[in-house]
């Protein structure tokens, strides 16, 4: 969020004065408070002046002309070289007028007269010299702001045109020619090559910071990947969606193939040298084949998506584009994701944990050797895991499993899951206590009511304290995470059914009101109702 700085505060005022009683009558005499200044600190002369302006970084200095060491005029000048910020007014008798003609042609604010000093003359024109600086800061952080807000409506408008184009919609040659000036040119540059990046863990790395932070993030990261793009070759940076962005590079025709890699490979290793540093996050990148011109500049971009999704089965670095189709491309059919369900369902529906992560093993291997789709796996496998526990994933269960993270580390996290999923599986309730099971079955029939501990506990004829002590230890749950997740799991159902209007979910499953449902189910799932009904579409 851009803010202006805050131009009312007190501004900071230094008095440099060899003569005591000059620096004293100011400090005692002028009403400073009234005039919405502060006197931070004093000095003798010139130099001293300058070794506390580091310190204090004053705002305004009022100095005298004539001193030991060095004079106001040697001081002034110094400011407009080394304190470009700190504007100066000088004090003068009448005997200096001609030098307070030099300081003011030094961009001095103002002068004051030291004999006499009035105290009122004083005031008024310290008043001029407030209003002033306060007027430049107004102006200047208002050009700053307006700076910033051009900066990022130009990065909105890359976006839209990256949507345009992997829409295959048309595109203005006015507007090619803005993004992409070098494109089609008669010069030596006509070889495009499109590479997408993606923050490593890119889900998980946004969950680290406050939702409002997140546009500053992208902010910073698009500029820092535009700057070492443009010191490295010819070329522009896409926004595409938080944490992830389409490089598009112009290379010249007459470059070889390891030229152009080694370019691809610096840009990685400063990119990611970056992240690394400010972040602790790297980049997966994903390269298309070289393109000659707009019209092949979609399909390299899409295939470098492509590519880049090989990283879930790839051990070491992204290969190029000339891999992507047999590593990433969707070897199972309708009917092996229907086996791959049905094997995953039965073994993570048992109660027994070996069981279930020998069926984690069978599953791993099917996946090593179809190679489905990533992002289609992950999805699949949050949905089957979720009612093959019988529980709702939260929303840092659905982050982890989401994430765009290699196979082995993803796998690591499903067995985590596998291993807290509650005793009971959604293959029955024959290993719970009774009065659990019990407890259970009231919870699930009563969903769109008002269920709390004691009114479950006077069903089952059962102390509250001893029913939450014995739930949690039963099914792994307390009382109210079981039926918060439950709840959110059966408005999953009827999400999935379109059986009913979202913001009519609320009251069919329990919640008091549509945005406390709507907050529960993204903090849960990590997606809003409507987003998740799209997803399963998707």
């Amino acid at each position: 969020m851009l803010i202006f700085p805050n131009t009312q505060s007190n501004l900071k005022v230094m008095l440099v004065d060899d003569e005591y009683m000059v620096l004293d009558t100011l400090i005692s005499k002028v009403r400073w408070s009234l005039l919405g200044m502060e006197v931070v600190a004093t000095a003798a002369n010139g130099q001293q002046a300058l070794e506390k302006c580091a310190m204090h970084k004053p705002d305004l200095i009022l100095t005298d002309l004539t001193m030991p060491v060095m004079d106001g005029l040697e001081l002034i000048a110094t400011l407009r070289r080394d304190f470009t910020d700190v504007r100066f007014a000088v004090l003068t008798a009448h005997k200096e007028f001609d030098y307070a003609q030099r300081a003011v042609e030094l961009k001095a604010l103002s002068y004051l007269l030291k004999t006499p000093m009035n105290t009122e003359d004083i005031e008024h024109t310290l008043r001029a010299c407030a209003e002033t600086i306060r007027s430049e800061r107004s102006l200047h952080s208002r050009a700053r702001y307006a700076e910033q807000m051009m900066a990022q409506h130009a990065w909105e408008i890359r976006r839209r045109a990256l949507g345009d184009l992997l829409r295959g919609m048309h595109i203005g040659d006015r507007q090619l020619g803005e993004l992409f000036p070098w494109i089609g040119s008669a010069g030596a540059r006509p070889v495009v090559l499109g590479i997408y990046v993606t923050v490593l863990h890119r889900h998980e790395f946004y969950a680290r910071y406050p939702e409002a932070d997140h546009a500053l993030l992208d902010y910073t990261m698009l500029q820092v990947a535009y700057e070492i793009v443009q010191e490295l070759a010819e070329g522009t940076v896409l926004p595409y969606r938080p944490g992830e962005a389409m490089l598009v590079l112009g290379l010249s025709a007459y470059e070889g193939q390891a030229q152009s890699e080694g370019i691809v490979q610096q840009l990685h290793q400063r990119l990611t040298r970056w992240l690394h540093k400010y972040f602790g996050v790297s980049v997966i990148f994903g390269i298309g084949s070289a393109a000659s011109g707009i019209s092949s500049l979609r399909r390299t971009l899409q295939e470098a998506m492509l590519a880049a999704e090989a990283a879930f089965y790839e051990q070491g670095p992204i290969h190029r584009h000339l891999d992507f189709r047999i590593k990433v491309w969707d070897r199972i059919d309708p009917q092996g994701w229907a086996v791959l369900e049905s094997k995953a369902r039965a073994a993570w529906s048992s109660p027994d944990i070996d069981e279930r992560l020998g069926g984690l093993r069978d599953f791993a291997a099917s996946v090593k050797a179809h190679r489905p789709h990533p992002g289609t796996l992950k999805q699949r496998t949050a949905l089957w895991l979720e009612e093959a526990g019988a529980v709702s994933l939260s929303r840092n269960d659905w982050i982890a499993l989401a994430d765009n993270s290699a196979m082995e580390p993803w796998l690591e996290t499903l067995e985590a899951l596998l291993v807290r999923l509650p005793r009971h599986a959604s293959g029955g309730r024959e290993g719970l206590h009774p009065d659990i099971q019990k407890a259970v079955e009231f919870i699930l029939k009563h969903l769109g009511e008002n269920l709390t501990l004691t009114r479950v506990a006077e069903h089952i004829h059962m102390n509250p304290s001893y029913l939450s002590h014995l739930f949690k230890e039963e099914t792994g749950d307390n009382f109210l995470d079981f039926v918060t997740f439950q709840r959110i799991g059966k408005a999953k159902e009827y999400l999935a059914s379109a059986k009913y209007k979202n913001y009519e979910l609320a009251e069919k499953i329990g919640f008091v009101s549509y945005p406390h449902f709507c907050t529960v189910f993204k903090k849960m799932t990590g997606l809003t109702p409507s987003e998740y009904k799209k997803s399963l579409h998707a």
